[in-house]
């Protein structure tokens, strides 16, 4: 996760943390992410491509370190897997079909273009950051990848979404840099422009949901973990602001999560860093040199999940209240990194993700919304 130029935030406004939601989730375990071609094992992936077509789940790409722990210099591999589920009603996930992208990527976007079609947008890999858009189709259980298009600037960790045949771009990583940057790509004309940039600071890896015609950004990751939120009106390209996320009164971040809208007026967010512990890493490994480095680096990288503590809060984000709270709490780790958060009907599907720095989980997590 990579540090960006911090600008000075606007004072948040207090949202109280009182649960008004009637919804809970009731979570099990759907399926394991399948052995990567050429590996002995599954170890899950952050970054991965996901998201139905049809009742059927595709997961692609992703990156992990399969090869030695971080803190011992293991190099991080980037997949090219498409793996093909079957969806019961039951929550419980079917290996059915296998495929292979056109090269290795992760952390890249996922849009549903239509019912039988998936666009997996941008994304990095060993050779850098891509511009490309793919098309993803179903033959039978057997994915095709078609080139739909090229953006005119590399797109990785930021917010895509779709409406009116247009995709909107916000933040992330544009050509190699942080930014705040907003775009609409016409996919009719291949044309690009220019909207109203996020307000405040560059960020990537923020959580996002489409509702309506609005556009939420939640936090994301900036010089330090970010706590601000904005929605985006596509009707007239203008931004406002939102509550800062706060539970319990106290500063709370999701940075690193993935959101997806319950309703009409809720939008779920799960995962996220811990920001104490996120921030401080960022302060000793950007101002530590020598052996006190060192002793910081193994002791941050050897630390267990439950150290990281990657956030296990079942988050809402009211729309018409702007408030947050919490509904419940996960029964796995917590996840960063970033991963696929979906929605299909009544069910929810958290795919793979990291658990701590440079470890991900294989666990595909369903939940029943009841």
């Amino acid at each position: 996760m990579k540090k960006i130029l911090f600008i000075t935030l606007f004072a948040g406004i207090v949202a109280c943390s009182t649960n008004t939601s009637k919804t809970t989730l009731e979570w099990n375990l759907g399926a394991n992410l399948p052995i990567p071609n050429g590996f002995t094992e599954s170890i899950g992936v952050s970054g991965a491509f996901a998201g139905f077509i049809g009742d059927k789940l595709v997961v692609a790409g992703g990156a992990n370190f399969p090869y030695a722990a971080v803190i011992e210099g293991g190099a991080k591999e980037f997949y090219q897997d498409i793996f093909v589920f079957d969806s019961k009603e039951d929550g419980s996930l079917i290996s059915v079909g296998t495929g292979m992208m056109p090269k290795k990527l992760a952390t890249g976007t996922t849009i549903q273009q239509d019912a039988n079609t998936l666009l997996f947008v941008g994304g990095e890999n060993k050779d850098g950051d891509s511009a490309v858009i793919y098309k993803i189709t179903l033959n039978n259980n057997t994915p095709v990848v078609e080139q739909l298009g090229t953006l005119p600037f590399t797109f990785v960790a930021g917010a895509t979404v779709l409406h009116n045949n247009k995709l909107y771009f916000i933040a992330g990583r544009q050509d190699k840099k942080s930014s705040n940057k907003s775009w609409v790509y016409d996919l009719a004309t291949k044309q690009t422009k220019t909207l109203a940039d996020l307000p405040g600071e560059a960020r990537l890896q923020m959580p996002y949901a489409l509702v309506n015609n609005q556009i939420f950004i939640f936090n994301g990751l900036g010089k330090i973990t970010l706590t601000d939120a904005y929605v985006y009106n596509i009707d007239d390209n203008s931004w406002k602001k939102l509550a800062d996320t706060k539970l319990n009164n106290k500063d709370y971040t999701i940075a690193g999560g993935a959101a997806v809208p319950l309703n009409d007026e809720e939008i779920l967010i799960l995962g996220g860093v811990n920001k104490e512990v996120f921030d401080d890493a960022v302060t000793q490994l950007g101002s530590l040199t020598g052996d006190a480095l060192e002793a910081f680096r193994q002791d941050y990288f050897n630390r267990t999940p439950e150290q990281y503590d990657f956030s296990k809060k079942e988050v809402v984000y009211n729309i018409t209240k702007n408030t947050w709270s919490t509904i419940g709490t996960i029964p796995f780790y917590g996840g960063a990194g970033p991963f696929p958060l979906l929605k299909k009907d009544n069910m929810l599907y958290r795919v793979s993700g990291e658990i701590k720095a440079g470890v991900r989980t294989p666990d595909i997590q369903v939940a029943t919304i009841k």
